[in-house]
């Protein structure tokens, strides 16, 4: 999730725990915690970008992080907040949830996080945007206005509850919309007359009310959109070739190997004349169905040289304003439901 929904969640759930013992520098304390999962992005400094990635959610991201960097966090908060009252267990404690709920909240997210890390498997129930105003602001604009009253008060208190209890029933609700367009992409797909092997769904930008989803067919990946507020179903899919066959010869190479696990088997292969692209499907393409075929977000470029393969990781297109502006219109039209 973004820094800011990660600092906000930090800070709502320190001040659960330590609240009472020293007011508003909990909140402090929860949004550092909050955001010291991610620095692992500061691997990007050290390695090439692709590489990078690999390990952004990993340890950070881990229940035995969580265990053996808790305690560490903890002694800390108690060296310097113990003439308050302030102990281990709380500081330890602080942390520790801090931790746990930032690396629960990414679970919801496409990416996937490394929960069991050393054990390679990542768990995504990709059922929020990455980032969703929806989330964070009513959680920010609560959280900022608890600030205003004394530690002891229990009007804090009750404004905490509702923050966090707003904030994870936003989730909930996009768990149950996941559920229902699910079924309605189920039944599109059935009538494209195509064999669905797999599908995997996916809110769009900024909201939970229009979703994308992935279908793999034997040849093909279809594409599709669907809003819950849709009163037929849209069966107008992209067709994205797989183009795997690409890769047959180069499979074994360890770069290459690297590139196919990322995308968690999700991804189409294009030729062009100096190399080869893989396209990571699951964080879709950059104008939605105004894109072409072979655009999208995430694109792995394999540069052959004298060990094997390079890959490099264009940046993802940034739009300018006027195209952010129609973007976002054209989002929230098809939003609105067909």
């Amino acid at each position: 999730m973004d820094s800011l929904s990660q600092i906000v969640l930090g800070a709502s759930v320190a001040e659960v725990v330590a609240g009472r013992t020293i007011g508003n520098r909990a909140l402090l304390w929860g949004a550092i915690a909050g955001t010291i999962p991610d620095l692992d992005v500061i691997s990007q400094f050290f390695m090439d970008d692709f590489l990078a990635m690999t390990y952004h959610r990993g340890f950070s991201h881990s229940l035995i992080f969580c265990f053996l960097f808790a305690p560490l966090l903890g002694w800390v908060f108690h060296k310097i907040h113990r003439r308050r009252g302030a102990t281990f267990q709380q500081g330890t404690a602080l942390a520790f949830w801090c931790f746990v709920t930032h690396i629960a909240l990414d679970c919801c997210t496409t990416w996937g996080t490394q929960v069991f890390w050393p054990w390679d498997a990542k768990v995504s129930t990709n059922s929020v945007f990455v980032a969703d105003p929806l989330y964070t602001l009513p959680f920010l604009l609560l959280l900022i206005t608890l600030m205003f009253f004394k530690k002891d008060r229990p009007i804090r208190r009750n404004l905490n509850v509702i923050a966090l209890a707003l904030s994870t029933g936003y989730l909930l609700w996009g768990m149950g919309a996941k559920l229902y367009v699910n079924h309605q992409f189920e039944v599109a797909f059935a009538k494209c007359e195509t064999k669905i092997l797999q599908f995997e769904s996916r809110p769009t930008p900024l909201n939970t009310v229009l979703w994308t989803a992935n279908a793999e067919t034997p040849d093909d990946y279809l594409i599709g959109f669907c809003s819950i507020f849709d009163q037929h179903l849209d069966t107008n899919f992209i067709r994205v070739p797989k183009n795997h066959d690409l890769l047959k010869d180069i499979e074994s190479d360890p770069n290459v190997q690297r590139v196919l696990k990322m995308t968690q088997g999700w991804y189409a292969v294009e030729q062009t004349d100096s190399c080869l692209v893989v396209n990571d499907l699951r964080f879709g393409q950059p104008k939605a169905w105004d894109s072409e075929p072979d655009d999208f977000v995430f694109q792995y470029v394999l540069i052959p040289n004298r060990e094997g393969f390079q890959v490099v990781v264009p940046e993802p297109p940034r739009p300018n304003a006027s195209e952010a502006k129609t973007l976002l219109g054209s989002l929230y039209n098809r939003a609105m439901g067909i």
